[in-house]
């Protein structure tokens, strides 16, 4: 009984549990661009996380998260990160 992996697949080394190696390079290069300080781009010590809240009506909220907002549950607003252009955000009043 059971499958029998030669006729199947017509070599008799077949692992179904076999570790993929281009999966290995994948994962790799996956965690290279996000933990890699050398992609700059990406990731960054020196970004300014710092949050700008706006007044955006929930009729508008699928242009403020294509523009890049955020939404903040604790405090029910949306807001913006200090690294990103805030002309992109100036159709929405700032909460003071």
């Amino acid at each position: 009984m059971g499958i029998d992996w030669e006729d199947m697949y017509g070599f008799e080394d077949y692992d179904p549990c076999d570790y993929d190696m281009a999966y290995d390079d994948a994962v790799d290069d996956w965690d290279r661009y996000c933990f890699d300080k050398s992609y700059k781009n990406y990731y960054s010590d020196n970004r300014d996380t710092t949050r700008h809240y706006i007044y955006c009506p929930y009729s508008e909220k699928e242009i403020a998260k294509k523009r890049g907002a955020r939404w903040d549950p604790v405090k029910k607003l949306w807001y913006y990160e200090g690294w990103k252009d805030p002309n992109l955000f100036s159709r929405w009043k700032p909460v003071q």
